[in-house]
């Protein structure tokens, strides 16, 4: 990735989008405006990552909460700043879900 111009973090930011944006061709600019975009193939370099994940959404979807692992295992990591981070995420998902009638404070 080196290689190519827009990944020198010492040129400033407009450098890099004009030379990336002029790299690609006018299809592989068109493709990129959906949320289901591939790579483009001549910058390919994620090897696998070109698509975003089924849990990458593009509009106000929200087809469920975050999914962490059972509880056995985050207490093994005895990381009390894990366990309130997860706390706080699971707090602010529900009732973010509940505000859109998605679900009950209790799901």
């Amino acid at each position: 990735m080196s290689k190519f111009i827009f990944c020198d973090k010492s040129l400033s930011f407009n450098v890099r989008v004009k030379d990336l944006v002029d790299s690609m061709t006018l299809v592989e600019k068109a493709l990129q405006l959906g949320n289901q975009a591939g790579g483009v193939p001549c910058l390919e370099a994620l090897h696998g990552i070109t698509k975003t994940s089924p849990g990458v959404f593009f509009n106000n979807t929200i087809p469920g909460a975050t999914n962490f692992p059972i509880v056995l295992l985050s207490t093994a990591s005895f990381n009390e700043t894990l366990w309130k981070t997860i706390g706080q995420v699971v707090s602010t998902e529900a009732r973010a879900m509940h505000n859109l009638g998605m679900a009950g404070l209790t799901f």
